[in-house]
């Protein structure tokens, strides 16, 4: 399920990069691709530090 759900939202999130990427230009689609990126890997690593302190080990 939880599988399922991340495959959408990369979907999702890869399509809405493309839209804003196309709509604003090459440089500003960039620079907020960039910044989306970042936010992402950023979201990956709190997210993991969360689940280590929920699950004991």
């Amino acid at each position: 399920m939880k599988g399922r759900l991340a495959g959408k939202l990369t979907v999702v999130a890869v399509l809405a990069g493309l839209i804003i990427h196309i709509g604003l230009g090459y440089r500003l689609g960039l620079v907020i691709a960039g910044i989306a990126i970042a936010a992402h890997l950023l979201a990956g690593v709190v997210v993991r530090r969360l689940w280590r302190r929920r699950t004991p080990t």
